[in-house]
C-alpha cells in the first residue's frame, strides 16, 4: 500500500475527522498530508483546524500554497485570523491577499512574537518598503496602519501619506494606531515630519492628531473620526477625493450605501477607476449600474468585462452609438437571467431587439434561453401577420427604419397593407442567392427579418416562399430551424430552387437526403455531398456522379453553378468545399483539388484514388496518382494495379477508403489536432458520421473538450457526448444503461467499479441528476471507495446541498471516530481498496481494534 490515493478523496474524510485525531494524523501521516497542505487546491476545513492548532511548519506550508489560498477567500480569512507571522510572511508576498486580509492579519499580530522581526520576520520586510516597491508590498505596507508595531505603523505614514496613496481613514487609523501602541511623543515626530498643513495635507487629519497628543479627549475624538471615515459617510467622502488606493479600500467595506453612492456620483462623477471597482462588485444593484456608468469614458468596456449578465437599463449610461453595440453582448448574457422576454420586446427600435437575439439561434443553450422570447414572439407573429404576404413584405420593407417596438411594427405593417401597401413589387432588399462557398452571416434588417422567418409557421413560411428573392428564401430554407415538414413539402414543389436550397443545410435527415437524391439533379447533388447523414456509398456516388435512379446510365455531371462558385474560391477559408471532391474523378475537379487541397491524411489519398479509378479507370489512376502520397497508398495502388481481376481490385480499393473514412477513424482524427483541421473541415471531408461509434470511442479515450463543444451543437449528438461524459469502462457502460432501464441502483452498483474521470462529468453524476441514483446509495454501495469520495468532495464544491456527506460523516462516527489508528489505517488502505467507502471505514476501525495493529503505520517525519 504505497501509492498515494487521489487528492480529491482525501477531502472529503479528512473534512469530518474532529481536530484531536487530525493533529495525531499530522504527526502519523506526513507522507500524506504534506502533499495536500502544500498543494492541493482546497483543503478540507477540519484539516485546517488541525494546521492552525499545530502551527509551525505545518501552518508555513499552508500559507505557501499559493494554489488554495488563490481559490478560497474563506481559507484566506481563517489564515488572516491567526494573525501568525508564518501567514503574514507568505501573504506579503502572495498577491491572491486583498487589502482586507492583509489588513486582519497584521490587526491580529501579537506585538511579543519575535517572528514578526526575527530572520528577519514579516513586520521588518515592512520596513524596507516604499514608493518603488512592487505594488503587493505597496498594499501590505498600506494594512499595516492597523497593526501593533509603531515603527512599522509609522513607516507607513511616513512613506505613503505624502504620496497620496492612503485614504483619509488609513491615515487616521494609522495616526490612532501609533498613539495608542506608543504614545503621543511617537505620533508628534510623526506629524513634525509630515508637515504643516498648507503643505498639501489633510488640515483637519493633522489637527485630529496634535489633539490626541494633547491628551485623552483628542484619543476619543481621533477614536471617534477613525469609526467615520472607516464608515459609510467616510466611505462617501473617499470615493470624492482623490481615487489612489480608494479601489482596494473599498473591499474593507462589507456593505456599501449605494444610494449615497449614486447621489455623490450625480453631484460630482466619480473618479472612472472608482467606479469600475464599484461596479465590479457584485453586490452592486442592478439599478445602480446605469448611473454608475454614466458619464465614464469607456462605459461599453467596463460594462462588457463585468463578467456577469447586465441589465438593459444600463445602456441609458450609454450614446446611442455604444448602446448598439454593446446590446448584443448584454443579450446573449443576459437573456432569461438579467433580461427578460418582455423588456427585449419592449426595446426600440425593433430592428435592435431582433439582431441581439439571432446569434444566440446558432446553440443549444442560446435557444433555450431565449425560448421564453421566441414563445412570446411567434404568438405575436401568428396574431399580428398570420399569413398576410401584404403585411409580411410591409415589415421587411419597414424594419430597417422604424423606430418603434416589435409590436408596433407589426401593428403598422398590418394597417398599411389594408390601406394598399406591399401587395406586389420586388421584394424589400432582393438580392442573389449567396455563392455556395461563402460564409453567410446576417446583419441588420436581414438578421432581424430571419428572426421573425423563423418563428412562422409552416404554412406561412410557404406561402411567403414564391414571393420571396432568392436570398431572402435562402435565409429562410438554410438559416431557420428546418422543420420536419420541408422535405416533403420541397419535394412537391413545382419549381426545384427549394429543393437545391435545402440540399444546401448540413442537417437534413437521412430520409430526406435519400429522397433528394433519387431526383439525380446535380445542383442539388452538389449540396447533398456535405450533408452529416449520408452515407458513405451515398456521397461515393454523388462526387462521382453516378445517378440513383435505377437502370440510369453515364454520369451526372459536377452543377456548372457550383462548380463556377469553387473557382471564386481564392481565400484560405474556402478550400473546405473542396474537401469531399477529392474522391469525384472529375478531371477539372482534380486539377483543382491537386491545386488547393493538401491531401496529407490517408483517408484523403484512398479518396482521391477511389475516385479516378471509379470516374476515369485504373489507367488513368496509375498515371495520375501524385508520387508524393504516402508509400503505403501508392504501393498498395501498384499493386491493386498489377492485379488482372480489376473489379476485386477497385472493391478492395473502395474497402480501404471505407475503412481509413470510418467513424473510428475520424474519433483518431478529432484526438490529434496538431495534424489536423477545424472540425468544419473534418465534417466536409467524408468521414461516415456514425454517433454511436463516435460515443464508443469517446468513452474509451475521451476526445478534446473544444471538439466535444463543437459536436454538442449538432443534431442527433448523444446524452453522453453532449455533456461530456468522461471515461466509462464496459461495466460502467452496462451500469448506466441498466439504471435507465429501471434496474436496482443498488445492484447495478454492486456489479460496477467506478472510475474517476479528470476529463469529463461523471456518468454517476450525471444519473444522480437524472434521479436514477441518490448519493447515499452511491456512498453504501459504489466501488472503489476512493472514486466514490472523490465524486463527494467535487459536489461538495459545487456546493450542492448534499453531496453524500452526510451519509458519510455518520459512517466517519462510527468506524473512526477517537481512533488515531483506525484513521491512519484508513488512509493508507484508501489508495488500493477495492470495496466499498462502508467497508473500508469498517475495515480500518476493525483492524485498528486488534492487538497485532496497535501502532502500525506510524511513521516518524522526516
Amino acid at each position: 500500500m504505497t501509492g498515494l490515493p487521489p487528492r480529491p478523496a482525501f477531502g472529503p474524510l479528512l473534512d469530518r475527522g474532529r481536530p484531536e485525531d487530525l493533529r495525531e494524523l499530522l504527526e502519523r501521516t506526513p507522507d500524506l498530508l504534506k502533499p495536500v497542505v502544500r498543494t492541493a487546491e482546497w483543503i478540507p476545513s477540519a484539516l485546517v483546524d488541525a494546521v492552525l492548532a499545530e502551527a509551525g511548519p505545518w501552518l508555513e506550508r499552508l500559507a505557501g500554497n499559493k494554489q488554495a489560498t488563490a481559490a478560497d477567500a474563506a481559507l484566506r480569512a481563517r489564515l488572516a485570523a491567526s494573525g501568525h507571522p508564518l501567514v503574514a510572511a507568505k501573504a506579503f508576498h502572495d498577491g491572491s491577499w486583498t487589502l482586507a486580509e492583509l489588513r486582519t492579519v497584521l490587526a491580529a499580530a501579537d506585538p511579543a512574537d519575535r517572528l514578526w522581526f526575527d530572520k528577519p520576520g514579516p513586520a521588518a520586510g515592512l520596513l524596507t518598503v516604499w514608493g518603488s516597491s512592487a505594488e503587493h508590498r505597496r498594499l501590505a505596507l498600506r494594512a499595516a496602519v492597523v497593526s501593533p508595531f509603531p515603527d512599522v505603523v509609522a513607516h507607513a505614514l511616513d512613506a505613503l501619506w505624502q504620496a497620496g496613496e492612503l485614504t483619509r481613514g488609513e491615515r487616521l487609523r494609522g495616526m490612532l494606531s501609533l498613539v495608542v501602541h506608543a504614545g503621543s511623543d511617537r505620533l508628534t515626530e510623526l506629524l513634525d515630519a509630515v508637515g504643516a498643513p498648507d503643505g498639501g495635507h489633510d488640515e483637519e487629519d493633522i489637527a485630529l492628531g496634535r489633539a490626541a497628543v494633547a491628551g485623552p479627549e483628542g484619543v476619543e475624538a481621533l477614536r471617534t473620526a477613525v469609526e467615520a471615515a472607516e464608515g459609510p459617510a467616510g466611505l462617501l467622502d473617499e470615493v470624492c477625493g482623490p481615487p489612489q488606493g480608494v479601489p482596494e479600500a473599498l473591499g474593507l467595506r462589507a456593505e456599501l450605501d449605494w444610494s449615497g453612492l449614486v447621489r455623490a456620483h450625480r453631484t460630482r462623477p466619480l473618479a472612472p477607476g472608482v467606479v469600475a471597482a464599484l461596479v465590479a462588485r457584485t453586490d452592486c444593484p442592478a439599478e445602480a449600474l446605469p448611473m454608475l456608468c454614466e458619464g465614464h469614458p469607456d462605459a461599453a468596456t467596463l460594462l462588457t468585462e463585468l463578467g456577469r449578465p447586465v441589465p438593459l437599463a444600463a445602456l441609458d449610461a450609454l450614446p446611442a452609438k455604444e448602446a448598439r453595440k454593446l446590446l448584443p453582448s448584454l443579450v446573449r448574457e443576459g437573456l432569461g437571467r438579467t433580461v427578460s422576454a418582455d423588456e427585449l420586446l419592449a426595446l426600440r427600435p425593433a430592428m435592435a431587439a431582433l439582431t441581439s437575439v439571432q446569434p444566440m439561434t446558432a446553440t443549444h443553450e442560446g435557444r433555450e434561453r431565449a425560448a421564453q422570447f421566441t414563445g412570446k414572439l411567434t404568438a405575436l407573429v401568428a396574431e399580428k401577420l398570420g399569413d398576410d404576404v401584404a403585411a409580411w413584405r410591409v415589415a421587411r420593407a419597414r424594419l430597417a427604419r422604424f423606430r418603434g417596438t416589435v409590436a408596433e411594427l407589426l401593428d403598422d405593417a398590418v394597417a398599411r397593407a389594408a390601406r394598399g401597401e406591399g401587395a406586389d413589387g420586388a421584394w424589400p432588399e432582393a438580392a442573389e442567392r449567396p455563392a455556395f462557398t461563402e460564409a453567410v452571416v446576417p446583419k441588420g434588417a436581414r438578421a432581424a427579418f430571419l428572426v421573425l422567418l423563423d418563428t412562422a409557421d409552416t404554412a406561412t413560411q410557404w406561402r411567403l416562399l414564391p414571393h420571396l428573392d432568392d436570398r431572402t428564401a435562402y435565409d429562410l430554407l438554410v438559416l431557420c430551424r428546418l422543420r420536419t415538414g420541408w422535405p416533403a413539402r420541397a419535394l412537391a414543389a413545382p419549381g426545384h430552387r427549394e429543393r437545391v436550397l435545402l440540399s444546401r443545410r448540413r442537417d437534413l435527415s437521412a430520409e430526406a437526403v435519400t429522397a433528394l437524391a433519387a431526383l439525380d439533379d446535380p445542383a442539388v447533388n452538389a449540396g447533398l455531398v456535405y450533408q452529416r447523414a449520408v452515407t458513405w456509398e451515398q456521397r461515393l456516388a454523388l462526387v462521382t456522379g453516378k445517378p440513383f435512379t435505377p437502370g440510369r446510365t453515364g454520369r451526372l455531371p459536377v452543377d456548372e453553378a457550383f462548380r463556377a462558385d469553387l473557382e471564386r474560391s481564392t481565400r484560405r477559408d474556402q478550400k473546405v468545399w473542396f474537401a469531399p471532391w477529392t474522391a469525384s474523378g472529375d478531371p477539372w475537379m482534380t486539377g483543382h483539388v491537386l491545386g488547393k487541397v493538401a491531401l496529407n491524411s490517408q483517408h484523403l489519398q484512398w479518396r482521391f484514388a477511389l475516385g479516378l479509378w471509379e470516374r476515369q479507370g485504373p489507367e488513368q489512376l496509375g498515371e495520375q496518382l501524385p508520387n508524393w502520397f504516402q508509400p503505403t497508398v501508392r504501393t498498395t495502388v501498384a499493386e491493386l494495379l498489377a492485379d488482372p481481376d480489376r473489379d476485386g481490385a477497385r472493391e478492395r480499393l473502395r474497402e480501404l477508403a471505407r475503412k481509413a473514412g470510418s467513424a473510428k477513424q475520424l474519433a483518431g482524427r478529432l484526438r490529434h489536432p496538431t495534424i489536423d483541421r477545424t472540425l468544419d473541415w473534418l465534417l466536409a471531408e467524408g468521414f461516415d458520421w456514425d454517433w454511436d461509434t463516435l460515443l464508443t470511442e469517446h468513452l474509451r479515450s475521451p476526445l478534446p473538450r473544444y471538439y466535444l463543444s463543437e459536436l454538442a451543437e449538432l443534431d442527433g449528438c448523444p446524452e453522453l457526448l453532449r455533456l461530456a461524459v468522461g471515461r466509462m469502462s464496459r461495466s460502467e457502460q452496462t451500469a448506466y444503461r441498466k439504471l435507465v432501464e429501471g434496474e436496482d441502483p443498488s445492484r447495478v452498483l454492486a456489479k460496477a467499479t467506478l472510475s474517476t474521470p479528470d476529463d469529463g462529468v461523471s456518468w454517476v453524476e450525471m444519473a444522480i441528476r437524472r434521479k436514477l441514483l441518490t448519493r447515499a446509495e452511491v456512498v453504501d454501495t459504489a466501488k472503489p471507495a476512493h472514486c466514490v469520495l472523490a465524486l463527494v468532495g467535487e459536489a461538495e464544491k459545487r456546493g450542492e446541498e448534499d453531496g453524500g456527506g452526510e451519509h458519510l460523516e455518520a459512517l466517519i462516527r462510527q468506524h473512526l471516530d477517537g481512533s488515531a489508528e483506525a484513521w491512519t489505517l484508513g488512509l493508507r488502505l484508501l489508495p488500493e481498496f477495492t470495496g466499498t467507502v462502508p467497508e473500508l471505514l469498517r475495515t480500518a476501525g476493525l483492524a485498528a481494534l486488534a492487538p497485532v495493529g496497535a501502532g502500525a503505520g506510524r511513521e516518524d517525519e522526516a
